[in-house]
């Protein structure tokens, strides 16, 4: 019995980044599929590729999924005054106000 074939993870790496702008600086994102949005928040330290084996799944399954750089990671804004839980929860809603929301939200760490 053959397996179905899984979504390449390097189609999402290679999804142009997008920035939504927030107090002081600006938060970098990527998006692809089609549906429901589903927002994928990386932990501290780590950068939104880390999702790029289950951001071609969800899209495969009919959602729009977006993975963002937490500020001062990847192509996100640096120098931030502060990076708390608040911060990135804000951030957050932000990015989903400028997507259209509603989302579901998944995040590990401090996400």
């Amino acid at each position: 019995m053959n397996s179905p074939a899984l979504p390449d993870p390097g189609a999402f790496s290679a999804a142009p980044t997008s920035y939504v702008s927030v107090d002081n600086g600006r938060i970098a994102y990527e998006s692809t599929g089609e549906g429901p949005l589903v927002v994928l928040s990386h932990g501290i330290g780590d950068l939104r590729q880390s999702y790029r084996f289950l951001a071609p799944l969800l899209a495969a399954a009919g959602y729009r999924v977006v993975a963002a750089d937490l500020r001062g990671h990847g192509d996100s804004s640096t120098g931030w005054a502060s990076i708390s839980r608040s911060d990135v929860a804000s951030d957050l809603l932000a990015l989903v106000r400028h997507l259209g929301g509603p989302a579901v939200l998944v995040g590990q760490s401090l996400s």
